[in-house]
């Protein structure tokens, strides 16, 4: 196998509480993750020249902070020999946006680099070695709908819900997710039990009184339009929208697909990014 495609799928926070911090300053959380359908692709072509070449957006880099390079240079340490590959990646997933872009092209880059190089790594290994590069990564490696404690990488997957269809919108520049953590407090305003049962029962309607993301306030008081997309998205027909992560993107969940594509053609003609999707029962696929 000399080349590999894959697609890296975007995730949200469903809810998302702060329960204390650990004795290494880092939050303690409890939260609710799903894979949606917005993704980006990432193809790893073997024995060629090394590079990453980036397609679809202006403002990504390909400097050591990118998190491809970083996977690539964690999984070198691991096995302990070089990798000969390239990268080109199609970016669709908005950066700096609290959608996971970042993780979930690293989480392609190391399942891909296993494949394609025949490295054997089985999965518990592929995610030690995921949880090297960032928090979010083990959960993109295999996506879903999961449950997220500690500090992020004690995962527990669930049932999946029945798809449902929502409006994704990034409204403004990106936000550092350290700021926006640095400034957040302990909140465990959402029902995360609850959220689970509405969310596996198909009880939309109720994602309004038990899903919650402790990260709202300080992520709306540095981008307070984060409060103008949620609205909106409730005035064009949303049965419940939030911020996702550290933001700034907000979801709006809607009762069916055509009642998503009629918002967003509503706010289309406000926003840049805004994006159809849906929910989605992996974090990687081959393609």
């Amino acid at each position: 196998m000399n080349s590999i495609k894959v697609k890296a799928y975007a995730k949200i926070n469903w809810a998302l509480n702060i329960t204390g911090e650990a004795p290494n300053g880092y939050h303690l959380l409890d939260m609710l993750m799903q894979s949606i359908s917005l993704h980006d692709t990432l193809t790893i072509n073997k024995d060629e020249a090394q590079g990453l070449c980036i397609i679809g957006s202006n403002e990504l880099t390909c400097s050591d902070d990118n998190l491809i390079i970083k996977a690539k240079k964690v999984l070198e340490e691991y096995i302990g020999s070089e990798l000969a590959c390239s990268f080109i990646l199609e970016k669709n997933i908005p950066l700096a946006a609290g959608l996971a872009g970042g993780s979930a092209d690293a989480a392609a880059a190391l399942a891909g680099m296993n494949a394609v190089f025949e490295l054997g790594l089985t999965p518990s290994e592929l995610l030690r070695v995921a949880e090297k590069i960032g928090s979010d990564v083990p959960f993109c490696m295999y996506g879903g709908f999961q449950r997220a404690t500690g500090t992020g990488a004690e995962l527990k997957r669930l049932r999946n819900p029945e798809k449902i269809h929502m409006l994704i919108i990034k409204p403004s520049e990106g936000l550092s997710t350290a700021e926006v953590y640095k400034n957040s407090k302990t909140d465990t305003s959402a029902c995360v039990d609850d959220a689970v049962n509405a969310l596996q029962e198909g009880r939309i309607q109720d994602l309004k009184a038990c899903c919650a993301n402790a990260l709202f306030k300080p992520a709306s008081d540095m981008r307070p339009e984060i409060n103008n997309v949620i609205e909106k998205l409730y005035q064009s027909g949303a049965v419940f929208a939030a911020m996702s992560g550290s933001g700034p993107s907000v979801f709006g969940v809607f009762e069916s697909e055509d009642a998503a594509k009629i918002a967003k053609d509503m706010l289309k003609a406000e926003y840049d990014e805004i994006h159809l999707a849906s929910t989605h029962v992996y974090g990687l696929e081959f393609v």
